[in-house]
């Protein structure tokens, strides 16, 4: 029996309802525009239509695939950040907006429009109270997909070099595509290593960004599944008490960061205190900032270094 294009929208909604997609409406539609090749505008058009048993069966399959839990971006094989498209797979997380706030503190610091004025030193934001710099080099560190700085690179008018590592070299692979795609390629070098060990001994940085692994170990079991079956473990666990790597970072950084060097990291919604006290403790970052997201919840450290 021959089926419009309508009618087979309706099944595969219906199909991923009664497997528990939350947004199963969004869902899909996405995998329709993304198995006919076709905007929702031109689908419209054609939304009476029958269509054909290739085009179905193909459609259909996607949204099995989705009702089993696999990300919809995997699928698709893309996710929007800061306006880019950034290609992923199972060997990276799928960027979020969450990590938007820390790419747009960060862009923040870098194209200060007080870069060339007098830095406000009673200011509570880091980006007013330091002074700014030309031609940034940036490092982002546990770069995955690539996303962060991909956009530093992309986004940031005065930033000279990105520099991306990560332990998994499939994840680096990614990364380098992504660069390529976004044009930006030539800004950006790239490298295989867990954390700072993929580096030169003597490379130096004006700021180092991270999204490291920070989800405690204990509760990684009990995330979606879209999550926990499906993303990196390696990208995920931040040991038992999600400060694993946090530790490893704010141990090292000083000696890769440039007099006045920036640390930014992206942190969980409640590990602001936490991390706050491993900047102080260190005695390396006498400027700390704990930047919250739009829901209010912590979202990134940012620290300067040897600033007194």
């Amino acid at each position: 029996m021959s089926l419009t294009v309508r009618e087979v929208a309706a099944m595969a909604e219906n199909q991923l309802r009664e497997a528990g997609v939350p947004d199963y409406q969004h869902d899909a539609r996405a995998l329709l525009e993304f198995a006919l090749g076709m905007s929702r505008k031109d689908i419209f058009m054609y939304w009476t239509n029958e269509i054909d048993e290739f085009h179905c069966d193909a459609y259909l399959d996607l949204a099995e695939r989705r009702g089993r839990g696999e990300p919809l971006q995997y699928i698709l094989g893309v996710q929007n950040f800061m306006g880019i498209d950034i290609s992923v797979n199972e060997n990276v997380l799928i960027p979020r907006q969450d990590t938007e706030v820390v790419v747009q503190n960060a862009k923040l610091i870098v194209e200060s429009v007080l870069s060339k004025k007098k830095v406000q030193a009673d200011s509570t934001h880091i980006y007013e109270s330091i002074p700014g710099r030309k031609n940034w080099e940036i490092l982002d560190l546990c770069c995955g997909s690539g996303a962060i700085g991909v956009a530093m690179a992309k986004l940031c008018t005065n930033v000279k070099k990105v520099v991306c590592t990560d332990i998994s070299a499939q994840a680096v692979g990614v990364a380098r595509e992504n660069s390529r795609k976004a044009g930006v390629e030539k800004m950006m070098d790239f490298h295989v290593g867990d954390l700072f060990g993929a580096l030169r001994k003597r490379a130096k940085f004006d700021m180092i960004i991270s999204n490291p692994p920070y989800i405690r170990t204990d509760v990684i079991p009990g995330l979606q599944r879209e999550v926990k079956d499906h993303e990196p473990l390696i990208a995920l666990d931040g040991g038992a008490d999600g400060l694993d790597f946090y530790r490893r970072i704010v141990s090292e950084a000083p000696s890769r960061l440039e007099k006045k060097g920036v640390l930014v990291m992206e942190i969980g919604y409640d590990q602001g205190d936490a991390v706050k006290s491993l900047l102080e403790e260190s005695n390396a970052f006498p400027m700390i900032e704990i930047v919250k997201d739009f829901a209010g919840h912590d979202r990134a450290a940012i620290a300067v270094c040897g600033v007194k």
